[in-house]
């Protein structure tokens, strides 16, 4: 959210000095992240402490901090825990929002940043870690599980149908331009893209996939590099028991222009160890995720208030995953290799 959310700052610092007995004297609005439903303030304390606040308004669900908490406090330093309450609770409210507090990491994300060799590799030994953690029976029985559900597949014939059919034509808003003129173009593409995953869909649901927790999101972004070496795995929002394949098919997918050469697979291997990766998943997931992409793109700048530079930066990320070498070429990639893999 780029947009300061309509929450006074002395209502920020109040909560956070009631509910986690620090001394906290500040509270700094950060306009990061592409997510509209998320707002990040930087908060500091008398001492000089700073801190990292996420604030998320809508849905929640509380194995978005009960999966870092655990694995963080089962050895996996490199996951990005938040910090409890001094009632032991590991989120709070704050106005209409649901707030979780993280120690703040002077630093870069893996798009601000190129990762040296090391960090491959440890990015890999942390995501085996992740993918044979055992979580206990009460968190188990609360995550949700892959289904492969057509509800995103769904959204996107409709918005495609909506868009074919003229519905904004006219519109003068320059990102709802921006946006409808770039999927016109692509029509047909986006078109082709529904049908694949349409029919990859179903060989997912056949198959009796090992199940194990997936972050669901471990792109560039989300991996952070402090200013003194250390390395993080932060915004578990949307955890998911699914197939590896889940979180593994970020790794090459050129989300951000960035995670596409083959030397930095090899990396995260070398620290993953040997696996086997299912191609029909790899291109399902590829697939899955552009869909999504589109869907949140459009509610973005057709279904939502915000402010025009978020709507703005929204037509921009939707028109550059048709950029050659993007997402959506490497998916269709993907999706060759079933069917006329290199000899």
């Amino acid at each position: 959210m780029l947009e300061k959310p309509n929450l006074e700052d002395v209502l920020i610092v109040s909560v956070l000095r009631e509910q986690y007995g620090l001394d906290v004297t500040q509270a700094k609005f950060l306009a990061i992240g592409n997510d509209a439903n998320s707002a990040a303030y930087q908060a500091a304390t008398a001492d000089g402490t700073h801190y990292f606040l996420k604030l998320r308004k809508g849905g929640f669900d509380e194995e978005a901090v009960a999966v870092p908490h655990f694995l963080n406090q089962h050895g996996i330093r490199q996951v990005m825990a938040p910090i409890e309450t001094r009632a032991r609770e590991l989120w709070t409210r704050i106005g209409p929002f649901y707030a979780a507090l993280y120690p703040f990491v002077e630093g870069h994300n893996g798009f601000e940043i190129t990762m040296a060799d090391p960090y491959w590799i440890e990015l890999g030994s942390a995501m085996q870690a992740i993918h044979t953690a055992q979580l206990p029976d009460a968190l188990m029985a609360q995550m949700p599980r892959e289904t492969y559900t057509p509800f995103w597949r769904e959204c996107a014939q409709l918005f495609h149908d909506k868009i074919i059919s003229g519905a904004h034509n006219e519109l003068h808003e320059p990102a709802a331009m921006k946006l409808n003129a770039c999927w016109l173009a692509h029509a047909d593409e986006i078109a082709l893209i529904l049908a694949r995953t349409h029919q990859l869909a179903p060989l997912m649901q056949q198959r009796d996939w090992p199940l194990v927790l997936c972050h669901t999101d471990i792109h560039a972004g989300n991996i952070l590099i402090s200013t003194t070496g250390e390395f993080y795995i932060v915004d578990w929002d949307m955890p998911v028991l699914a197939p590896k394949e889940r979180d593994l098919m970020f790794l090459g997918a050129g989300i951000g222009g960035v995670w596409k050469g083959p030397r930095e697979e090899a990396l995260f291997y070398k620290g993953y160890g040997p696996t086997r990766v299912d191609a029909v998943a790899i291109a399902y997931f590829r697939y899955e995720r552009v869909i999504q992409d589109m869907v949140e793109f459009y509610k973005q700048i057709f279904l939502s208030d915000a402010i025009a530079e978020d709507k703005a930066d929204g037509a921009r990320f939707f028109s550059e995953s048709f950029n050659p070498g993007s997402v959506i070429e490497i998916a269709h990639q993907s999706y060759a290799m079933l069917y006329f893999p290199a000899a």
